[in-house]
């Protein structure tokens, strides 16, 4: 049973793991270039929980310095604001509380020198009311189409769009594993031919397994999530690999412990990467991978 409230458990997730400090805009600057080129390499990869940290850190930390009195917009960090309010609706990562949910705070966008990027500040708010509906994804779209056509996102809004009418889909075929698209338009009230062709996508793409009678109008769901097995062995293999790393860590720390008790000494830190690597216990790429899929 996981238990998160325990007074040890909140001090060990509340450790400060890298300390950094930027002190004017030149290295915010610098910061915020790192961030949205390493945020445009996930989104092409579709690691969008990737993407949505990295252009939260950059923008979390350019809000609370712009409380110093700071001037710390720039080209990257509007951007970036702008990308995460289509980002929120293609990932788990909380967007609007790692950004809003604390104390930092206390004023009106304008006073952090938004003032000459109303469209920022808009995209602001409409992040920070966390609202991932299909009718809050269109009224922000129609009221911000001019910005998102001038800043070249209409890419990033076309995948959101396209994930909340799947998900929209989803929860009605989890209801009902055969029905009509005539009852799907009319529940989810989206347009037959965006459906249509949302699906026949993600059935190329293996994310759903279904079979559409276009005479009959009858969709029959065999599979709401074919990836979900596959996962299930990556991670179990992910695990094992941990455990068998960890015998080895074991093993490494008692010999290491032998050898000095006979006079020897030995780079236990080196020794220890290099038995797990050369026996393939450590995959820092699978790691990654694995920790975020979900």
């Amino acid at each position: 049973m996981r238990n998160y409230s325990s007074k040890e458990v909140k001090e060990l997730l509340n450790q400060l793991l890298l300390s950094t400090e930027i002190i004017d805009s030149k290295t915010y600057l610098d910061f915020c270039m790192y961030c949205f080129y390493r945020g445009l390499y996930f989104i092409e990869n579709k690691d969008f929980f990737m993407a949505s940290f990295f252009y939260t850190s950059a923008v979390t930390m350019g809000l609370r310095l712009g409380q110093k009195g700071e001037k710390l917009l720039n080209g990257f960090n509007c951007q970036m604001i702008r990308s995460l309010c289509f980002l929120k609706f293609l990932t788990k990562f909380n967007i609007s509380k790692t950004i809003f949910n604390d104390t930092r705070f206390h004023r009106d966008f304008s006073d952090y020198l938004l003032i000459d990027h109303q469209d920022v500040s808009f995209c602001l708010d409409f992040i920070k009311e966390n609202k991932t509906d299909i009718k809050a994804f269109n009224e922000f779209k129609q009221r911000n189409l001019n910005n998102i056509n001038d800043c070249k996102l209409k890419g990033l809004m076309r995948v959101a769009e396209e994930e909340i009418i799947f998900n929209e889909v989803k929860k009605i075929l989890k209801v009902y594993k055969r029905t009509r698209m005539a009852k799907i338009v009319q529940i989810t009230q989206i347009n037959f031919n965006d459906i249509v062709k949302m699906l026949k996508k993600k059935v190329l793409n293996g994310e759903i397994d279904i079979k559409y009678d276009e005479s009959e109008d009858i969709i029959e769901v065999f599979d709401l999530d074919p990836g979900k097995k596959e996962r299930v062995e990556k991670t179990k293999k992910f695990y094992e690999k941990i455990i068998e790393g960890n015998k080895n860590l074991f093993m490494s720390i008692q010999n290491n412990k032998l050898d000095e008790l006979n006079g020897k000494t030995k780079n236990i830190k080196n020794d220890i990467a290099v038995n797990l690597i050369e026996n393939e216990y450590f995959d820092p790429d699978m790691m990654m991978q694995e920790e975020f899929d979900e």
